[in-house]
């Protein structure tokens, strides 16, 4: 008997994958049908039992020195690097702002001293 799968696994991925790429349309499962195969049906947590598995994989991770930062978004330091980055933008902005609001003060007093 062939098993199925790229290295001859025969195992209930292989088995749902197979079953959801079938080249005929009318043997592919419905959602619902998909749902319930036991690849999925197994495997499915509910929400409370999800965020306790997900707390205790992101414990485990806390507790390895070596373990490697996470890829789905910036480390703390780049965080802070950008904060500071905005923070100090924004103080110059400020400096240009009050260099700007002196030079229309000046040049408002300038017009009036000119008028009268």
């Amino acid at each position: 008997m062939k098993k199925e799968g790229q290295y001859g696994a025969d195992t209930e991925y292989t088995k749902f994958i197979n079953w959801l790429m079938n080249p005929d349309p009318t043997k592919r499962p419905s959602a619902k049908e998909a749902l319930n195969h036991p690849f999925l049906r197994d495997r499915m947590l509910d929400d409370d039992s999800a965020k306790k598995a997900i707390k205790a994989l992101v414990g485990e991770r806390k507790k390895d020195p070596n373990a490697p930062q996470p890829k789905s978004g910036p480390t703390e330091p780049e965080i802070r690097a950008r904060i500071k980055a905005v923070l100090l933008k924004e103080k110059d902005w400020k400096k240009e702002l009050s260099e700007g609001d002196k030079l229309i003060q000046n040049i408002t007093n300038s017009f009036r001293a000119f008028k009268n």
